[in-house]
């Protein structure tokens, strides 16, 4: 899914980056808010199986955010939750723009993934996601991981990282450090009051 419109030279890159000579990286469909004129023939595969969706809305970011309630079914019922929105306001944050376009992303995909998780980006691109798991470590390592086997090991050291949740221990970040990242957001821990 792109935020911006689909080049034919921005599909060969997307087909090939990564991949062996002489291979191509198979998609199953692209989002777009528009394609240019020989997009659609690079990206094409047999049998029309990528399929190509033009939504123009995805060009304002400001009107992709769903604000429609979630439901989350329990035995006996379920549960009415408002849609979240929240957006970071970094602009009394020191960091470079890219770095603050990249946590703004990070963010944006943490929110909206399952709990437990731990989202890496870099220069804008989605590098690596921890998804779902039991512990911290455990997100971390498997974001880490996600990014070395895509091929973005080099983009680890400039990356920012997003957990949905607070870090109880060291542990984890050390796992982010020790991988090059250097710009982390999270959540605090709980705080107890007598």
């Amino acid at each position: 899914m792109c935020n911006f419109t689909v080049t034919e030279k921005l599909a060969e890159l997307m087909i090939t980056t990564g991949q062996p000579e002489g291979r191509a990286q198979k998609f199953d469909s692209v989002i777009a808010p528009a394609f240019a004129e020989g997009a659609a023939s690079v990206l094409e595969r047999k049998k029309g199986r990528c399929r190509l969706v033009v939504n123009e809305r995805l060009a304002d970011s400001w009107h992709v955010m769903d604000a429609k309630p979630r439901f989350r079914y329990v035995r006996g019922g379920f549960l009415v939750q408002p849609a979240y929105q929240f957006v970071l306001d970094l602009r009394n944050v020191t960091l470079p723009s890219a770095q603050k376009a990249s946590l703004l992303l990070a963010q944006a995909v943490t929110n909206k993934s399952n709990s437990n998780t731990i989202t890496l980006v870099s220069d804008g691109m989605l590098i690596g996601n921890g998804v779902g798991q039991q512990d911290r470590v455990g997100a971390a390592e498997l974001a880490v991981k996600r990014a070395t086997d895509a091929g973005h090991q080099k983009q680890l050291a400039g990356a920012v990282a997003c957990s949905d949740s607070f870090f109880p221990f060291p542990d984890a970040p050390q796992v982010l450090i020790d991988a090059g990242i250097r710009t982390l957001f999270s959540t605090t821990g709980s705080e107890t009051t007598s």
